[in-house]
């Protein structure tokens, strides 16, 4: 009798403290976690770099002198590449604020039309016979040069001016004092009461 009593008791026991267990277990809350931040620089507000990198030093002669001409306008464009086409001798790149280039075809031009007068070999004219010239070796040089550099000429003003514009934008993306560095001579034509006034300008 006394061993049934105590597994009685135990039986109770067990029944009365399993569910202040099972209340304690779900009032049990999660506990919150500190963590430290791991050791360094505090970090700061980023300053942006300039992207552009190069220096106008460290450009080559040919683009130095297109950021020192600046941006050609459409206006200048045409004009010089009318000129230069009806008339020829560089006088189309000198309006396009080019001579540093145009003066190579006044000279070849000019050169060359000299050599082709300078291989006409004419015989006098008199009352009864005309003057007639033979043409030799230098005449043909001459005619050839001649051909050459008007060719040259007009390819030149018609297509260097856009491919030195579409160089200009990518130098100015890239070069940090390309600002600093710009002067152009241009030609003024303004009306005036009694016909035009006509000069060369100088931008800075």
């Amino acid at each position: 009798m006394k061993r049934l009593k105590i597994m009685s008791l135990v039986i109770v026991s067990s029944f009365l403290i399993s569910p202040a267990f099972a209340a304690e277990k779900k009032t049990l809350k999660p506990v919150p976690v500190k963590t430290t931040p791991a050791a360094g620089p505090v970090a700061t507000d980023v300053i942006p770099t300039d992207p552009r990198t190069l220096t106008f030093a460290e450009l080559n002669e040919n683009d130095q002198e297109i950021l020192r001409n600046g941006k050609m306008s459409s206006g200048t464009y045409i004009a010089g590449g009318v000129v230069g086409t009806l008339v020829g001798f560089g006088i189309g790149h000198a309006v396009q604020s080019r001579y540093n280039k145009g003066w190579i075809f006044t000279v070849g031009e000019v050169g060359s039309i000299a050599l082709i007068f300078a291989g006409l070999s004419c015989t006098t004219a008199t009352s009864t016979v005309l003057s007639t010239c033979t043409v030799n070796g230098l005449s043909y040089a001459g005619i050839i040069g001649a051909l050459g550099f008007r060719i040259w000429e007009l390819v030149d003003l018609w297509a260097t001016p856009a491919s030195n514009n579409d160089r200009y934008d990518h130098l100015k993306e890239k070069v940090r004092d390309a600002d600093k560095y710009g002067f152009k001579l241009r030609p003024i034509l303004a009306p005036l009461d009694q016909g035009f006034y006509a000069g060369v300008g100088v931008k800075f």
